[in-house]
């Protein structure tokens, strides 16, 4: 059952990402601090998963969150904090597989995009692809 309304929630946090991502191309931040918080909570008490899960699941976000910081905002470090958030609410280290879905999707995208001949400095939001990603991996 809690499984579940981890899900929900994590569900209605990303959902909320993309819209903010595709309307602003910014992540808000009082919202990714409130969920924060609400992982906190849920997961000693929910998740129940070993330290070593939550630290593999933050090892991805946090290396892109430096990558954001390295490349002066080149990569959202928004995404990055959606990865972190995202750790909170996974009872298994599975961050990578929906990363790796994420970025999958984005350079189909990408690719199409570059194709019809759209500028390299496109700014392609990332949050849609996040939660595609974590759809794609719920799926399988």
């Amino acid at each position: 059952m809690f499984k579940y309304i981890t899900i929900l929630i994590l569900y209605i946090y990303l959902i909320l990402c993309t819209i903010s991502d595709i309307r602003t191309k910014k992540i808000n931040l009082k919202l990714s601090l409130a969920f924060l918080l609400l992982g906190f909570f849920i997961y000693p008490f929910f998740i129940k998963s070993d330290i070593k899960i939550l630290l593999y699941n933050l090892l991805p976000g946090i290396c892109i969150l430096l990558v954001s910081l390295f490349t002066k905002g080149a990569i959202g470090a928004g995404d990055a904090v959606i990865l972190i958030i995202m750790s909170f609410y996974m009872p298994s280290a599975s961050i990578l597989i929906i990363l790796f879905f994420s970025l999958l999707m984005a350079s189909v995208i990408a690719v199409t995009l570059i194709i019809k001949k759209y500028s390299r400095k496109y700014a392609l939001p990332f949050a849609p692809f996040i939660t595609l990603g974590y759809t794609i991996f719920l799926l399988i």
